[in-house]
């Protein structure tokens, strides 16, 4: 246990390095949608739950989202990227269970579409409105690109490190 505690601990100081990294990335002067990024840390996230488990993932990306928060964007970022990792990681705990069905890609994907909602539901009820749905259909086409991206590295990831 101690071995994996350790472990995570590196895996979230990648997290945190390459969500930083990833501030750097002109994505928006390419895709100008407000607030989109490439999710390259979720990479790192969906590595630690298939091969060391729900609750290491869960506290990588609970210390990424806080840190990355804290240093960066502030509480609200926090509450977003804490609402939909929780509900990312949970789909993707779930796709999980049916690997026969569902690629890593695949559980990729579903796990950034649910990122989506969990931000657009904490934006809804932090603004207490709903028009902020609005902007979903965007959102969930982003995803798709996306959580192939992420899924397609996460992939080579699997296949290449023994942890």
């Amino acid at each position: 246990m101690i071995a994996k505690t350790a472990k995570c601990g590196v895996f979230a100081a990648l997290a945190i390095i390459v969500s930083t990294l990833e501030r750097f990335i002109p994505l928006q002067a390419v895709v100008p949608v407000p607030g989109i990024k490439l999710g390259l840390a979720n990479c790192v996230i969906l590595f630690v739950l298939i091969k060391i488990g729900f609750f290491y993932a869960a506290s990588v990306m609970i210390i990424k989202s806080v840190t990355v928060g804290i240093l960066f964007s502030g509480l609200s970022s926090i509450i977003f990227s804490l609402t939909g990792g929780f509900l990312a990681l949970l789909v993707m705990f779930v796709l999980l269970n049916f690997k026969k069905l569902f690629s890593i890609c695949g559980i990729s994907v579903a796990g950034a579409a649910l990122h989506s909602f969990g931000q657009i539901l904490a934006a809804s009820v932090m603004l207490g409105s709903g028009y902020i749905f609005g902007y979903l259909p965007v959102l969930l086409l982003i995803s798709v690109f996306t959580g192939l991206l992420t899924g397609f590295l996460t992939q080579i990831l699997v296949e290449r490190i023994e942890v």
